[in-house]
């Protein structure tokens, strides 16, 4: 698994040292919710995300989010996420 990619890496300054991102980036699947949702987030949150799904596909064998497995607002199993209901994804 690659842990460090510095190709869209930015420094964080502002309140406690962080600050929002808004970069719209990354593979679809990978995908957080927070970066659909274009409101901002917070880069090691979504990078935590991402992880999850690597480690989803690792012990599955499939995508977490079904064969395309596509991070989309409308996907049945991907919603629960963009909804903040994970329980509902089990």
């Amino acid at each position: 698994m690659k842990l460090i990619d510095f190709g869209l890496s930015s420094e964080l300054v502002g309140k406690h040292g962080t600050s929002k991102l808004y970069t719209q980036t990354g593979t679809p699947g990978y995908q957080a919710p927070e970066i659909l949702r274009r409101l901002g987030y917070d880069g090691v949150e979504v990078d935590l995300f991402a992880s999850a799904v690597c480690l989803f596909m690792m012990v599955a064998a499939t995508p977490p989010f079904g064969g395309a497995g596509e991070a989309k607002s409308t996907n049945a199993f991907y919603r629960h996420f963009y909804m903040n209901e994970p329980s509902k994804f089990w």
